[in-house]
């Protein structure tokens, strides 16, 4: 469970940059986020794995200090190791720009491949609920240009959402859903600008630019 006591798990160091740059170890902490205190074979279950895939995983994320041991439980004729969390992994975003943005590249992208993953999985099961106040699938991309106030409440109403899923441990359902939130500010060279009222081109953004362009990543989950 994260609350606002929860110590944090600040990513820097080349370790935590490491252990957080992979799909599954992203997974991996998200569903201890959920589960709180599992042993390897319930954290499998959860992703519909084997376990003895993760325990090499698990290891890396250990000795990054991400999770930690948190007691055993007898399992058959021996005891497993129970993990959770350390804490609630953040990462340090005003630190990063140009080259220095490269470890957090390597995370969205880690990120967005569970994601893709995490719903072609769902989308190949079916069984979705795509309308009704209890979907369960969403899929957008919107991009506006926002005022100050607009971008309040954008932010307010993602606030309330992660709010809804850290607080779901507390009454558990019966679905389990993920949820994954990007939103970045565009660079001002993708719009048009106006001088004396009329649109003038401006230069075509390059990859340099984008290296420098901030993400916001929330891991809604599981």
């Amino acid at each position: 469970m994260i609350t606002p006591r929860t110590p944090e798990i600040p990513v820097n160091s080349k370790a935590r940059w490491s252990a957080m740059a992979s799909p599954l170890r992203i997974q991996i902490v998200d569903r201890l986020r959920m589960l709180e205190s599992a042993g390897v074979p319930a954290i499998a279950a959860s992703l519909g794995r084997r376990p003895d895939s993760l325990y090499h995983h698990i290891r890396i994320l250990e000795r990054a200090g991400i999770i930690r041991t948190d007691g055993w439980e007898r399992s058959g004729s021996h005891n497993q190791a129970l993990y959770r969390l350390a804490g609630d992994v953040r990462f340090p975003y005003p630190a990063m720009s140009g080259r220095g943005a490269a470890p957090m590249i390597a995370v969205t992208k880690a990120l967005l491949r569970s994601a893709d993953r995490g719903l072609a999985a769902a989308l190949t099961r079916g069984g979705l609920k795509e309308t009704g106040p209890d979907k369960d699938l969403w899929c957008r991309v919107h991009t506006a240009r926002l005022s100050s106030a607009d971008l309040a409440k954008v932010n307010s109403h993602l606030a309330q959402a992660e709010a809804v899923l850290t607080s779901a441990h507390e009454r558990p359902g019966e679905r389990t859903i993920t949820m994954m939130l990007c939103l970045w500010p565009n660079s001002p060279a993708q719009s048009r600008e106006t001088t004396n009222g009329k649109a003038r081109k401006t230069r075509r953004s390059t990859a340099k630019d984008q290296i420098g362009t901030p993400r916001r990543v929330q891991e809604g989950n599981s």
